[in-house]
């Protein structure tokens, strides 16, 4: 049995609503995937610090203003769902991926692998335009 990551965008409307922004996969749009979905526990770690990788940032729960439809999705996992989290799309572009990860013999490009990175192509186009965020947790 291993861990799963839920994840989900949002942006930010003119109004300063989130709201959710369906994933598109490969021009197709999937509505129950999102970034990262992948069982990548290397990525996993960078997003929330598990696995003795250190985290982009210390997990912050779900944000206050987070929209209706991903505080439902959060809400039907209970207990079962933990180390909730986001990040901004600013945030995951601002990151020197050719660094190399603390302790480890790798740079972060090399550890996250490429779909991480087609995901953060994705990422930065949804971004460009107005603020965007990947809200996420894990499950069992």
């Amino acid at each position: 049995m291993g861990s799963d990551i839920h994840s989900y965008v949002e942006s930010r409307q003119d109004s300063g609503v989130w709201t959710r922004v369906p994933w598109p996969r490969q021009d197709v749009v999937v509505a129950d995937e999102g970034p990262f979905e992948t069982r990548e526990y290397d990525v996993f770690g960078f997003l929330a610090g598990v696995r003795g990788i250190p985290a982009l940032a210390a997990p912050r729960g779900l944000p206050a203003d987070v929209s209706a439809e991903v505080a439902e999705e959060s809400a039907g996992w209970g207990a079962d769902g933990h180390t909730h989290s986001w990040l901004s799309v600013a945030e995951l572009l601002a990151v020197d991926y050719d660094a190399p990860v603390p302790g480890r013999a790798a740079t972060y490009r090399e550890l996250l692998g490429p779909s991480y990175f087609r995901d953060l192509e994705v990422l930065s186009r949804i971004g460009a335009d107005r603020p965007a965020r990947v809200l996420f947790w894990f499950d069992n």
